[in-house]
């Protein structure tokens, strides 16, 4: 007897492994053991890690010394503008060395490597499992269509795509009935004191909502109670992409099937 979840879980693994900063970054298989191209990526890393090093040193020292210069508001302006201007720097900096790393193993960009090589790990491990195009189209799709569609609607952006609506309606109706009340039978409450109320009355919602929203997950996750329900949103584009590599299109099968029952 063949355990799918099982089946499916091991695959994720392998598919897992390639995707570590290991890797990709120290082992670096796909160099193909090529020790000037080993040594190229060495020199492109450690340039990053001084360039990483120097930023911080320049955020660190700029803090230092506007703190004994600027106090209050101005401080966090001007160290703030700082901060947001050395960290585009070095996303800029991060970016330029994952597209040289890219093109020393032979792509033009970071992201079309890291496609490859995940896709490479899939078939691989999913050729030494031998499934049939019919048993992956059948069976295995589905089921990780199923598990996926799960930890969708387990997920706190489906919780929040339900909840938010109504929440604006009824924060609207809550807010002009807490100024009509106050209006009416606190006529002499002071601004300040007002104030308060709005940001209790604001925290309050915003704490329930976060309470809703884990509380929401976590009976999903009980109901489901599978140790297996991991993200195999990944997965199943492979399993697509394979598909589409193979000749087969379940797309088209499954109109040929509808139309055939009608």
């Amino acid at each position: 007897m063949v355990d799918i979840d099982n089946e499916l879980f091991e695959l994720y693994k392998e598919v897992s492994k390639v995707k570590k900063i290991k890797y990709f970054f120290i082992d670096s298989p796909f160099l193909e053991e090529d020790e000037e191209k080993v040594q190229e990526k060495n020199k492109i890393f450690l340039k990053l890690l001084y360039k990483i090093i120097f930023y911080l040193l320049v955020v660190l020292s700029c803090g230092f010394f506007l703190y004994k210069c600027l106090h209050g508001k101005m401080f966090l302006i001007v160290f703030g503008a700082i901060f947001l201007l050395v960290f585009i720097f070095a996303i800029l900096s991060v970016s330029k060395a994952l597209t040289k790393f890219a093109k020393l193993s032979g792509y033009s960009g970071f992201h079309k490597l890291r496609r490859e090589i995940i896709y490479k790990a899939f078939k691989k491990n999913l050729e030494t499992r031998k499934y049939s195009i019919n048993q992956i189209e059948n069976y295995l799709l589905p089921y990780l269509k199923s598990i996926n569609e799960d930890r969708k609607a387990a997920s706190i952006t489906t919780y929040l795509k339900i909840i938010i609506p109504s929440i604006l309606v009824s924060m609207i109706t809550s807010w002009f009935t807490l100024i009509i009340n106050t209006a009416v039978e606190e006529p002499n409450l002071k601004q300040e004191e007002f104030n308060q109320v709005m940001i209790l009355w604001l925290s309050l919602g915003i704490e329930v909502i976060i309470l809703g929203a884990f509380i929401y997950s976590a009976i999903h996750q009980f109901q489901n109670g599978s140790s297996y329900n991991k993200n195999y949103r990944l997965l199943e584009t492979l399993f697509y992409n394979y598909l589409l590599e193979q000749g087969g299109n379940p797309s088209n099968k499954s109109k040929k099937k509808s139309k055939k029952k009608k």
